[in-house]
């Protein structure tokens, strides 16, 4: 009797995890079919998405504030180190990015600036820990053949923020950039990354579940 009981409890037992496994592979399976459709279908829209993933850097706009490089006072031989920063006074604009050009509105006038060829630098990092972005830095746009503003070949754009400065950056080099193989590789990454974040939120679900239903039989 006893052994009749043991084999049914064995029986009972290799079920469950039979079930178990099967549900486990089963889930696997259907994910990895999620995955691979998500990737198929991103590598299928990449000649269509090509341009809109980089509409960020040829439509970006907002306020900017504008120092030409003639209007920074000389710079005085400093008596300590502590001197070295110079008071300056850029100009409130409305900026816009548009077909490799930006566009400074005034609230008389417009001016167009060709960014394709331009020079872009910014002091990117702080010596902090967190290495974020250092707004107090102006990006730098100088062209090497022509005026940009104001018959300056070189102008300051400051940002509000950290971030501001980081993403009008990416965009203004996006914009003067003259290599197609490296625009290319940027619009390939950024369907990667779309193609990576739907993969994330196809997986995230799946293992919500599966926690919550291992935290259920651990209750139980």
């Amino acid at each position: 009797m006893l052994s009749v009981f043991v084999f049914g409890f064995l029986i009972g037992v290799l079920a469950i995890l039979g079930v178990e496994v099967w549900a486990v592979l089963y889930v696997v399976k259907r994910l990895n079919q999620k995955i691979k459709k998500l990737e198929s279908d991103a590598a299928a829209q990449q000649p269509q998405d090509k341009q809109p993933l980089l509409d960020f850097s040829h439509n970006k706009q907002g306020v900017v504030w504008v120092l030409e490089s003639e209007k920074i006072p000389p710079r005085e031989q400093p008596k300590r180190k502590k001197e070295l920063m110079l008071e300056v006074s850029p100009a409130r604009i409305h900026a816009r990015i548009k077909d490799k050009t930006l566009i400074l509105t005034h609230s008389d006038a417009c001016t167009t600036i060709p960014l394709k060829g331009c020079l872009i630098e910014a002091v990117s990092a702080t010596n902090l820990p967190s290495r974020k972005w250092a707004k107090r830095f102006p990006i730098k746009v100088e062209s090497k053949t022509s005026p940009l503003y104001n018959g300056s070949k070189i102008i300051y754009l400051y940002l509000e923020t950290s971030w501001e400065k980081e993403s009008w950056c990416k965009a203004l080099r996006l914009a003067s950039c003259e290599n197609k193989e490296k625009l290319n590789w940027v619009s390939k990454l950024n369907v990667d990354f779309r193609a990576y974040l739907a993969s994330l939120n196809a997986v995230l679900p799946v293992k919500r579940e599966k926690l919550m239903r291992s935290s259920m039989h651990s209750k139980i």
